[in-house]
């Protein structure tokens, strides 16, 4: 997502520094208080109730407009939005925050997050067609995008909301970002809207841990409302799923792409041996998926192929029931042993227009990129499992 091809401006002054800029309201503004150095950062305030020279947008106001909003004696971010119907090719929003000098982020990416406080002028946001990032002095950045985990309640209205993301979201190491040395953030925006923002910081943070659970016929797993049970016996992989959808069977894709609706998604090694931190892909992994539909279809990502399984499946009382077999021989790989195996498993939800709107995942329900990197891959343990044999 690099931005230097796009026309950007600084707005109101060519200064650097907030401290520099005069306001001419007749009220005092409300200055948020210096906050403690976290783990060796020493400028965790982004944006502070001034509007200054450090913000900058996309300088087309067909697609763009940024203000000052006065309100209780601070000044708010006025954002207003429209990607579509504005003819740009990029929209976005950066704050080159403490005079834009680097920023040290080397000990705080597992124990801090970005967070900022967002209300809508009117209606309701069940969540922000927005991505974010940082950018270092070199120009390489890191993104991450939104979901409603990030946001307190779910949802973002006409009351003021306070939004999440930790900074192990933003893949700083696999894209190379100088995390000592961090210049700026920038917003990017799609789709269109209103919103007001403030108080945006860097807090700090507790990791939550690794999921784990422990494979049998009768433990589940779940996500949300929706349940699944794994078994296996000498034959085959099984599994059973209840998955919660007020609005069921909202699928029409075949192949590699059925992601993009409908869709269970599961993700596991068959090697117990290999490492669970890893940020690639082996060949003994496999990323499977499930199309929900009256007529479901198996693909295997990791090997791009369709895969013949036993499938059973119903829908009734907002629930979507799956009933699953497939054989080691269809998966290319031998029953699982005991032992720690790296596992994943998501819902891909569709709405009416039958493409993916959200995806919720088990472990990484924080962070996107499941698909490539198993480090976001909870642990299934193996245990005592009397294997049945066929």
């Amino acid at each position: 997502m690099r931005i230097s091809h796009i026309l950007l401006v600084l707005t109101l002054a060519l200064s650097m520094s907030c401290a520099r800029f005069q306001h001419t309201a007749l009220y005092e503004v409300e200055v948020d208080k210096p906050q403690k150095i976290i783990a060796g950062l020493n400028a965790p305030n982004i944006y502070d109730g001034r509007f200054c020279g450090e913000i900058w947008f996309t300088q087309n106001t067909n697609c763009i407009k940024v203000n000052r909003h006065a309100e209780e004696n601070r000044e708010r971010i006025s954002i207003a939005w429209n990607k579509p119907g504005g003819g740009c090719d990029w929209v976005g929003m950066g704050i080159g925050w403490n005079g834009w000098s680097g920023k040290d982020f080397s000990q705080c990416i597992d124990s801090a997050a970005l967070s900022f406080n967002i209300k809508t002028n009117k209606g309701v946001m069940k969540n922000l067609p927005w991505a974010v990032g940082f950018e270092d002095f070199n120009g390489v950045q890191a993104w991450t995008g939104f979901n409603t985990s990030m946001i307190e309640g779910g949802k973002i209205d006409d009351q003021w909301t306070r939004v999440v993301v930790p900074l192990y979201a933003f893949p700083f190491i696999n894209r190379g970002v100088d995390i000592a040395n961090i210049k700026q953030i920038i917003f990017q925006f799609e789709s269109s809207g209103e919103v007001l923002m403030d108080h945006i910081e860097i807090v700090p943070y507790d990791v939550p841990k690794i999921k784990t659970f422990n494979l049998s016929k009768t433990s589940t797993s779940a996500i949300g409302n929706s349940t699944m049970n794994l078994w296996y016996d000498n034959d085959s992989l099984h599994i059973h799923a209840r998955i919660a959808d007020a609005t069921p069977f909202q699928q029409n894709k075949t192949g590699k792409d059925i992601w993009n609706g409908d869709a269970l998604e599961i993700a596991f090694a068959t090697d117990a041996s290999i490492a669970h931190n890893r940020p690639f892909l082996y060949e003994t992994d496999r990323h499977i998926g499930i199309a929900l539909s009256k007529f479901p279809e198996v693909w295997d990502w990791s090997r791009n192929k369709k895969i013949t399984s036993s499938t059973l499946i119903s829908q009734h009382s907002g629930m979507v029931d799956l009933t699953l077999a497939i054989s080691w021989k269809e998966l290319d790989t031998q029953p699982w042993k005991g032992g720690d195996y790296s596992f994943e498993w998501a819902i891909d939800e569709a709405g009416h227009e039958k493409n993916r709107e959200h995806q919720s995942r088990w472990n990484s329900s924080l962070l996107e990129g499941f698909h490539e990197n198993p480090s976001l891959w909870g642990i299934m343990k193996i245990e005592n499992f009397q294997i049945e044999i066929k």
